[in-house]
């Protein structure tokens, strides 16, 4: 884009040049003195200046436009090199005066008619030396042919310098003291077009570049220009007005110069100063940013195996957890190919399907298995991201792989147990079948004829028969209700989904189960009111509730009527509830052993039961994500807690 702007530049300023020189030619057929001097009694563009111009502006024209055949601006260039070279000569032989007059006899000059300055002659020699060294592929070459453009700059501006100070003609340098301000005007746009054939290497490169230096030049140059010639214009008009002389206008020429390039030189310094702040503070950001990089890079090198791919599918980078998983190092396997790590897990439409999906620009992401130095396998997870450049086109590909072979390994490792926790779930379904038939059958049948040989032969049998049957009867009973709770505490768990609960009423409810229990022993429930909706298993829940409202009533002190508090403590992610009572209490050191299957504190025969009702407890609780613990009273008794997790409706 920018390189077209350039040519552009370089047609426009040529078709202007080229349409000056015709008009010129054209003026002489005519004899329009306005054409040939633009500044009345001034010098003229001589007609071979005018078509040299032209020929000029066909030269540019022809090394500007890239469809052209790059030897095609030669002719003309060498036919203006030919012009200006006899005219130079024409110089340096009095005698001559042969090319001046080869076209049209110039009868308004009174100095060398019909032939172009000394200065003229020079310039185009140089354009024409110029065009050939710029269009060479030698960088010293083109480096010199710009040293050419920036003499025709030089002499061409010195010539309209003197036009502006009004310089008379016989004042002026010899090398310039014909040449027209036309000729000027137009040799400095010949020189401008010429240097946008290597703007980007050319001298004035620094117009577009960001570097300080250049951007410092672009500053100053216009000053560098423009005061000076604008002091000289204002005091020529001073001095001829007759307001100073000569000797005082030199002075203070020199003077107000020295003051504003002071002031320009502090300005600029000022400038510079600011800039290397600002690049320090530049510096000091890129140090950080750079750190941070690295960091990045160290954090991401420690987890995955990076590498680069080239578009002809050639690894071009590896980091160093690529080559310790790879076993490969960098010499082994930069310039090669995939095919190294490559295994025969995958079929060939595998990989079709990876380069197709980044070839069309996509990132690719999945699992692959690749092969070590010494065959060993690991498993990747694998993400592929295709480069671009500013055009849009795929230059390289970034590849991003974690070792995912111990997840693949636990993944197996998983299944084998889910398969075996599947079969034990199987068997232990089939000890509860057993437990529930085929045992209770039997404690069933000896409860019965236990119970009809007390009634039968009560009076027969003395007191300590009657008292082993009686103890008979009771093992049985306390066998029954064991397997009963072992069921209840394998079926923990079995209910198919969560649903809402109203925890007030399924509290109230429990209640209305046990009032009986309740009101025998004279009990006290406290029940508040302030209860959340839960999602969870409602049966399991209630049981929660009637474990430790029963065990409440049940561990009382002899001489005291049980007091219960039921109530709901809000927790950040949790519902947190508890039971609170006045009974024995529990000793701390307790604290885990409570909650395990079958363990009892205290001898049967001060407290019945199994010692399965926290274990249920316990694990309720855990079904619905939560904890159970219990704490000492602050006067009397034991406080239960059990949290259920909130948003527990998956």
């Amino acid at each position: 884009m920018y390189y077209e702007a350039q040519v552009k530049k370089m047609k426009v300023l040529a078709l202007i040049i080229i349409s000056v020189g015709l008009l010129v030619i054209l003026g002489w057929y005519t004899q329009n003195s306005t054409l040939l001097r633009v500044i009345e009694l001034g010098p003229t563009m001589k007609f071979n200046t005018a078509f040299s111009f032209v020929l000029s502006g066909i030269v540019i024209l022809l090394i500007s436009s890239s469809s052209i055949n790059k030897k095609a601006y030669l002719p003309f260039s060498i036919a203006v090199f030919l012009i200006s070279g006899f005219t130079l000569t024409e110089y340096f032989f009095s005698n001559l005066n042969v090319i001046d007059y080869i076209a049209i006899q110039d009868k308004l000059s009174t100095k060398s008619p019909g032939r172009m300055s000394l200065a003229t002659c020079l310039n185009f020699l140089l354009f024409s030396l110029s065009t050939w060294l710029i269009s060479s592929s030698k960088k010293k070459s083109r480096k010199v042919g710009e040293y050419f453009i920036v003499i025709i700059l030089i002499l061409s501006t010195l010539s309209i310098i003197s036009f502006l100070l009004q310089v008379p003609m016989s004042n002026r340098l010899a090398i310039i003291d014909t040449m027209a301000i036309h000729t000027s005007v137009l040799f400095i746009l010949l020189g401008i077009a010429t240097s946008l054939k290597n703007p980007e290497t050319g001298f004035i490169a620094f117009r577009n570049s960001r570097s300080a230096g250049d951007k410092m030049i672009r500053m100053v140059l216009p000053f560098i220009l423009i005061i000076p010639v604008g002091l000289s214009i204002i005091f020529s008009m001073l001095n001829n007005a007759g307001v100073i002389d000569v000797d005082l206008g030199l002075v203070l020429f020199s003077v107000v110069l020295i003051l504003i390039g002071s002031m320009l030189i502090t300005l600029y310094g000022n400038n510079l100063n600011r800039l290397e702040n600002q690049k320090k503070a530049l510096e000091k950001s890129f140090e950080a940013v750079n750190k941070e990089l690295l960091d990045y890079k160290y954090a991401i090198d420690q987890v995955l195996s990076v590498s680069i791919i080239s578009t002809e599918q050639k690894l071009i980078y590896v980091n160093d957890t690529f080559c310790e998983t790879s076993e490969y190092s960098r010499n082994e396997i930069i310039g090669k190919g995939y095919e190294l790590i490559r295994t025969d897990h995958h079929p060939p439409e595998f990989y079709d399907d990876l380069w197709g999906t980044i070839s069309n620009g996509n990132i690719w992401q999945g699992e692959i298995l690749n092969m070590s130095k010494s065959g060993k396998k690991h498993w990747f997870h694998l993400t592929i991201v295709p480069f671009k450049n500013s055009e849009g086109i795929i230059f390289q590909y970034l590849t991003l792989a974690k070792n995912i072979s111990l997840e693949k390994k636990a993944e197996q490792l998983n299944s084998q147990y889910l398969n075996e926790l599947k079969s034990k779930n199987t068997e232990l379904e089939e000890f509860s079948y057993i437990t529930s038939h085929d045992l209770q059958e039997p404690l069933r049948t000896l409860t019965n004829y236990s119970g009809l040989f007390v009634k039968k032969y009560h009076d027969i049998l003395d007191k300590q028969g009657i008292e082993l049957l009686e103890f008979i009867s009771s093992a049985t009973e306390r066998m029954q209700t064991l397997i009963r709770d072992v069921l209840d505490y394998s079926r923990i768990g079995k209910e198919k989904s969560k649903v809402e609960i109203d925890v007030f009423k399924v509290v109230e409810h429990v209640a209305q189960d046990l009032s009986t229990l309740i009101n025998n022993s004279k009990t006290e429930i406290r029940v508040n009111n302030e209860f959340p909706k839960i999602y969870g298993y409602e049966t399991e829940i209630r049981l929660v509730f009637q474990n430790l409202i029963t065990n409440a009533i049940k561990f009382k002190k002899i001489d005291k009527n049980p007091y219960i508090e039921i109530g709901y403590n809000e927790e950040q992610g949790n519902h947190k509830f508890f039971v609170a009572d006045n009974g024995i209490g529990i000793d701390p050191n307790y604290k885990d052993k409570v909650f395990q299957i079958f363990q009892r504190l205290h001898k049967q025969s001060a407290y019945s039961g199994t010692g399965i009702g926290l274990a249920h407890c316990k694990k309720i609780i855990e079904r619905h994500r939560g904890q159970i613990w219990f704490e000492p009273n602050n006067n009397e008794g034991t406080i239960f807690y059990f949290t259920i997790m909130k948003n527990n409706n998956e």
